[in-house]
C-alpha cells in the first residue's frame, strides 16, 4: 500500500492503518483490484509495480484492457448526470450535420425534436433516396407521434439499429420519463450515420469507435512483458536524466549566488561614493541658498504689498456690483408679486403642449396625450416646475416627480404613477359629465402661489 500510494496518491499515506482495518476481511488481490478500478489503472501493471502476483498469472486480454472505459461510457448513457453530456453531444452533431441556424442547444433539444419534423428531415438529408413523407406542420399529438414512429421505423431498417436500442415515441412526444433510452438511440443514430455516410462524429462516438478498434487487436502476455520492461527502462533513463539535470541546476544556482554576492558588493561601493558626492553638493547648495534668501524675502514683501492693494480694490468693486444686482432682483420680485398670475392652459385643441425646456413636463405631456380621451377630469395645467393642477370637478393641486424613469405623483400621503391616477379619474368622471368651465385662480391663491415661487427663487 505504501508503494502504491507513493506513486498514485501520496496524500493517503497517513490513512494506511485505517484502510487496513476497513479491509481486514479482504485479500490482497481484492484490495488492489478495487484500487485499480478507483484510480482507473491497469491491474497487471499495478501488480507488477508492487511485486504482487497477478491472479492466476493470466495475460490481460483486450476485454480487460478496456473494461473500465466501456463501463464509464455505459455509465454515461445510464446515469442521470450523464444524460446532460449525451444531450450536448447530440445537439452539437445535429446542428452541424443539418447546418441549423440558430443551432439546437442542450436546453431546447427535446422541444425541437418532439414533433418529429427535424428527425424526418435528418433522414432525407442523410439519404435523399428515402423521400420520407411526414407532416411538416403537425397540429396535434397524433401527427407528432406518427412522425416519430415513421422516423424510428426507417432508422431501424436503413441504419440497422437493433430493437433493444429503440425507444417508445411517447417518451419523446409526451415528455416521458425514459429520456436515457431516447438519448442512447440518438447517439447510436449519430454513430451509424458516421459509419455509413461519413458525417461528423461526436466525441463520445469517436471514443466508442476507438474502443471497438482496439478490441479487435489481441496482445499476448509476452508483448505485455516487453512493454512493461520498456517502460521500466525508459523510466530509469528518465530518472538518470532528471538527476543529472538537477545537479546541473544546483551548480548553476551556486554560480548565480556567487555572482549575485559580487554584484551586491559592487553596488554598495558605488552607493557609498555617490552618497559622499551628494553630501558635498548639498553643502554647496545650502550656502548658495542662504546668500539668495535675503534678496528673495525683500522681493516677496514688496509683491505682497502690491497684491493686498489690488485685492482691496477688487473687493470694493465686487461689493458695489452685488448691491446693484440685489436691488434689481428685489425690484423684479416686487413687480411679479403685483401682477395677476392667471393659469396658462397648455392645450392646443385637445392636445397637451409641453414645455420643451422641462424634461419632466415632456414626460407628463406624453402620458396625457396617450390617454384614449381627455375630458376635463384629466386635463392637467402646469403651475410651476413639478407642480400641476386639475380644475374639474374641483381643484386638485399635486406634485409630480420622475422616479427611475416612472412619473410619480404625491396624492393623499402616498405615491402612485401618473398613468394610474389619470385612468382612475377617467373611470370616475367619464366624458359625458356636464361641461365644467375652467375658472381662474382667485386673488388669494395667486398671492400664495407667487409667495411660494419667490421663496424658491
Amino acid at each position: 500500500l505504501e508503494t502504491f500510494y507513493k506513486r498514485h496518491n501520496p496524500t493517503k499515506l497517513g490513512d494506511i492503518e485505517n484502510i487496513l482495518k476497513l479491509a481486514d476481511d479482504s485479500t490482497d488481490e481484492e484490495i488492489f483490484s478495487t484500487l485499480c478500478k478507483k484510480y482507473n489503472l491497469k491491474k497487471s501493471s499495478v501488480f507488477i509495480e508492487i511485486g504482487l502476483e497477478a491472479p492466476e498469472n493470466a495475460p490481460p486480454s483486450s476485454a480487460s484492457r478496456h473494461a473500465d472505459l466501456k463501463d464509464q461510457l455505459q455509465g454515461v448513457k445510464n446515469k442521470d448526470e450523464g444524460e446532460e453530456i449525451l444531450r450536448k453531444e447530440f445537439a452539437e452533431w445535429l446542428s452541424q450535420t443539418m447546418n441549423l441556424n440558430p443551432p439546437v442547444t442542450e436546453a431546447n433539444l427535446f422541444s425541437k425534436l418532439a414533433d418529429g419534423v427535424l428527425l424526418c428531415r435528418l433522414l432525407n438529408l442523410l439519404n435523399p433516396a428515402l423521400k420520407v413523407n411526414f407532416a411538416s406542420r403537425p397540429v396535434n399529438i397524433w401527427q407528432k407521434l406518427d412522425n416519430v414512429k415513421r422516423f424510428i421505423e426507417l432508422a431501424e431498417t436503413e441504419f440497422g439499429i437493433p430493437k433493444e436500442q429503440l425507444f417508445d415515441p411517447q417518451d419523446l412526444v409526451e415528455d416521458g420519463r425514459d429520456k436515457r433510452q431516447v438519448m442512447t438511440f440518438f447517439i447510436y443514430i449519430a454513430k451509424r450515420a458516421h459509419q455509413i455516410f461519413s458525417t461528423f462524429a461526436p466525441q463520445i462516438v469517436k471514443l466508442e469507435l476507438e474502443i471497438d478498434q482496439e478490441d479487435e487487436v489481441e496482445i499476448s502476455h509476452k508483448e505485455v512483458e516487453e512493454m512493461l520492461k520498456t517502460q521500466i527502462k525508459t523510466k530509469q533513463v528518465d530518472e538518470e536524466a532528471i538527476r543529472k539535470a538537477e545537479e546541473e541546476r544546483q551548480r548553476q544556482l551556486r554560480q548565480e549566488e556567487a555572482e549575485a554576492r559580487q554584484r551586491e558588493a559592487d553596488r554598495k561601493a558605488r552607493e557609498e561614493a555617490y552618497e559622499r558626492e551628494r553630501r558635498r553638493k548639498h553643502e554647496e547648495m545650502e550656502r548658495l541658498k542662504r546668500e539668495r534668501r535675503y534678496a528673495e524675502e525683500q522681493r516677496l514683501r514688496e509683491e505682497e504689498a502690491r497684491r493686498m492693494e489690488m485685492h482691496r480694490r477688487r473687493n470694493a468693486a465686487e461689493e458695489e456690483e452685488e448691491r446693484r444686482r440685489l436691488a434689481e432682483r428685489q425690484a423684479r420680485i416686487r413687480a411679479e408679486c403685483l401682477e395677476e398670475d392667471n393659469p396658462v392652459f397648455q392645450y392646443k385643441g385637445n392636445q397637451y403642449v409641453s414645455d420643451r425646456r422641462d424634461p419632466l413636463d415632456r414626460h407628463v405631456g406624453r402620458i396625457v396625450n396617450s390617454l384614449p380621451s381627455r375630458p376635463l377630469a384629466v386635463k392637467l395645467h402646469k403651475v410651476k416646475n413639478g407642480m400641476y393642477v386639475i380644475e374639474y370637478p374641483k381643484r386638485i393641486v399635486f406634485y409630480v416627480r420622475c422616479v427611475r424613469d416612472a412619473v410619480m405623483i404625491r396624492v393623499g400621503g402616498g405615491w402612485v404613477t401618473l398613468e394610474e391616477f389619470l385612468f382612475k379619474r377617467l373611470r370616475d368622471y367619464p366624458e359625458n359629465n356636464p361641461v365644467y368651465v375652467n375658472r381662474y385662480y382667485d386673488r388669494q391663491e395667486t398671492v400664495a402661489v407667487l409667495h411660494h415661487r419667490n421663496k424658491a427663487f
